[in-house]
């Protein structure tokens, strides 16, 4: 019992530092790009600002580098994994790999969003949103097939993790994540 507790607190704690680390690595995509277009970057805890020349394609390729990262660290976390031998009881990076991964979800949670609304909380559009419209196609062309892509991502994760083992530590993960990103914005806001 001592055993799963502790492997629930560290599940926690990789999803509290993760949840603000994948942000931080989404925004500075698009600093990245900012800067190699020439362009003046403030990075803010949750959004990035670029003043560059206008055009079409360069906002839609500065929309586009935060995702990106969030693709890499994905396919990367799942590439880790697949790697990797499973183990029982799954080790940190393991939890590391299943966290980097989980930034696919994402796309699910943009479904509704980027099609209805293309507008995230804050009021700010969505950065899929912005590619689609800057490469002239309709946002459900782009937003669609990442869902499909994080969901895909998604259920091989979470079959890779030994049957009966994935509820309650996935959970814990999930709720830590959000719980971090939350402690993010609020400290940084």
């Amino acid at each position: 019992m001592a055993d799963r507790a502790s492997r629930s607190w560290l599940i926690a704690v990789v999803g509290f530092v993760f949840g603000p680390v994948a942000i931080a690595l989404h925004e500075g995509g698009h600093a990245l790009a900012g800067m190699l277009m020439g362009g003046k970057v403030h990075v803010h805890a949750i959004a990035t600002t670029v003043a560059i020349p206008a055009g079409q394609l360069s906002l839609g390729v500065l929309a586009a580098a935060g995702p990106v990262v969030d693709m890499i660290l994905a396919l990367a976390g799942l590439g880790g994994l697949m790697w990797r031998a499973r183990r029982a009881p799954p080790a940190l990076p393991d939890w590391v790999l299943t966290a980097m991964a989980c930034t696919s979800l994402r796309w699910l949670m943009r479904v509704p969003i980027g099609l209805l609304l293309a507008r995230d909380s804050g009021g700010a559009v969505l950065d899929e949103v912005l590619t689609a419209e800057a490469v002239g196609i309709g946002p459900w062309v782009l937003v669609v097939p990442l869902a499909v892509l994080g969901g895909a991502v998604f259920v091989l994760v979470v079959r890779w993790h030994s049957s009966g083992q994935r509820l309650a530590p996935f959970t814990v993960l999930l709720i830590s994540e959000a719980a971090g990103v939350l402690a993010w914005r609020a400290v940084t806001a």
